[in-house]
């Protein structure tokens, strides 16, 4: 895989599944970013500490899907 689509989006990633899912992408060579409703809590934080980009906002709502998924190559909706 070329190193420039290895780059995925994660929704959900706060939850169990979803963590452990970003961080394995993390430790298989993918950047990762992480939609998240609240960047301030205690599970976004520990993402944005394992090296996981984290962006604000909700699913529903189609702007902060729009800003969450550019550049991205792939995308774990969970």
């Amino acid at each position: 895989m070329n190193e420039d689509a290895k780059f995925a989006l994660v929704t959900g990633a706060t939850g169990f599944t979803g963590g452990h899912l970003a961080r394995t992408l993390r430790d298989e060579g993918y950047r990762v970013r992480a939609l998240v409703r609240r960047a301030h809590s205690a599970p976004a934080q520990a993402l944005a500490s394992d090296g996981i980009e984290i962006v604000e906002g909700d699913v529903a709502h189609a702007e902060a899907v729009d800003q969450a998924v550019a550049g991205t190559s792939q995308v774990f909706h969970l």
